[in-house]
């Protein structure tokens, strides 16, 4: 349901005044709360006259996204805006205030009332994570009201607590505190640590356009023992472009390529929702499970000790362990890099990911993908080359950046085989023009003879 006539100007007139100047408004869109999106959108409009809960706006709008309330009460308004507060993971950029609409007739001047939200929070809160994640929240940082920067923090003791309940809710909390101590305590602080060395590694050795596309260190909040306790990353922010599915695989790949022969890093948790579609290209972040190429842990026994848990825990290796189980995966180089720190793995992820973009609710409008079209049928191809190869001990895609070599290749013969039917449609449209050629002259030879 839209809004009526007098609401659909108030909230342009709104609009108008807040977003005017934003470039990411007018490339992005807006949609009204009342309608149903098929996927997730970075403005969203709801007028005074809706009941509008906080919870399906915040699962409706992207990381970032911006919410707008117009009402003719101020009540409402007020009202409306202390429920998109912190509690809801929202942040007030404009707090309620009134704004005239149209002109002064007689003794009264229309004017309505509007704020507008942000969500800087991943997840609802009170809601748990599927994976076991730092608090990461979005901050306004710079001299403008509307830049933001990634907060990463340790999560405080009850929400460690409160996740390991989640995970283990037969389990009593006596047992489950010394765990969550030692996760705040040790496995937290050292993996931000280690986390911000990789970023500050990948801004030094990554080439452009590459260095733009992982997260930038702005600031480092270290405890008294050096570790590092909140760091504060840029933003890259998901949507603004748009790609196919092979210009997705093939930046990805690049950026991987990069990421493993220029920085020597190894991702080791390449999840879609590590995976970002930005402005600048695709993305990679959360670097919190990385390590170098052949790094050695065994000279720090509790960095040993984390990297086997991770391991075991890892849904990335659990994955790739039951394929193995199953007969998926011959490859021996990803058979043998298996709870290993090895760049195969990331290879091996990376390319499992191109065939499910389509069911990732966050790349919907943002990459374009048929699941049964020929383009997804050459990157399925080239993903069953890669785990399961007719040489298993010689695979033909050892590396990153022999699959961007392939994935060019693919492009190539795409564009080939588009050419080839544009050019068969223009044959066929002219036999067809042809053969209606004769028809034509003796229907305008009946024509003559009637007049």
């Amino acid at each position: 349901m839209k809004a009526d006539l007098k609401s659909d100007h108030a909230i342009r007139t709104v609009l108008r005044r807040c977003f005017y100047h934003d470039p990411e408004f007018h490339n992005r869109g807006w949609s009204w709360i009342p309608e149903v999106e098929d996927e997730p959108v970075d403005f969203a409009v709801a007028h005074g006259d809706h009941d509008v809960d906080p919870r399906p706006v915040f699962e409706k709008l992207r990381w970032g996204g911006e919410f707008v309330y117009v009402a003719e009460k101020p009540g409402a308004c007020r009202a409306m805006a202390e429920r998109f507060g912190p509690d809801a993971g929202f942040l007030h950029e404009i707090a309620p205030m009134r704004f005239q609409v149209g002109e002064r007739r007689w003794f009264r001047t229309p004017r309505v009332w509007f704020f507008v939200a942000r969500k800087v929070e991943l997840i609802y809160p009170g809601d748990t994570a599927i994976h076991f994640t730092f608090d990461v929240t979005l901050i306004p940082h710079g001299e403008s009201d509307t830049d933001y920067a990634v907060r990463k923090r340790i999560p405080s003791y009850e929400q460690v607590m409160e996740r390991l309940r989640h995970r283990h809710p037969d389990v009593e909390d006596a047992r489950l505190d010394p765990n969550a101590r030692r996760l705040r305590e040790q496995l937290f602080p050292i993996l931000l640590t280690r986390e911000v060395g990789f970023l500050r590694r990948l801004e030094r050795r990554l080439e452009e356009p590459y260095r733009s596309r992982v997260p930038r260190v702005l600031a480092v909040e270290k405890d008294e023992r050096g570790y590092a306790r909140e760091v504060v990353l840029s933003w890259l922010r998901q949507g603004d472009n748009s790609l196919s599915q092979i210009e997705f695989a093939k930046q990805s790949a690049a950026l991987l390529a990069a990421i493993h022969d220029q920085a020597e890093v190894v991702h080791l948790d390449l999840r879609l929702d590590n995976i970002l579609v930005t402005r600048d290209g695709v993305c990679v972040v959360d670097y919190g499970s990385a390590a170098v190429i052949g790094e050695d842990l065994s000279q720090s026994e509790t960095l040993k000790q984390l990297f086997d848990d991770w391991m075991r825990k890892s849904g990335v290796q659990s994955v790739l362990g039951k394929l193995i189980q199953r007969g998926k995966i011959t490859s021996t180089p990803i058979i043998s890099a298996h709870r290993k720190i090895d760049p195969m793995v990331d290879l091996f992820y990376l390319s499992l990911q191109f065939d499910y973009l389509h069911r990732h609710a966050d790349y919907r409008g943002i990459v374009r993908m048929d699941p049964d079209s020929r383009e997804a049928q050459l990157i399925r191809g080239l993903a069953r080359e890669i785990m399961q190869p007719k040489d298993p001990d010689h695979p033909t895609i050892p590396s990153a950046s022999v699959l961007v070599d392939r994935l060019e290749a693919v492009d190539q013969q795409l564009g080939f085989e588009r050419q080839k039917r544009e050019e068969q449609q223009r044959q066929q449209q002219a036999e067809q023009r042809w053969q209606e050629g004769p028809k034509r002259r003796r229907s305008r030879r009946r024509e003559g003879r009637r007049g």
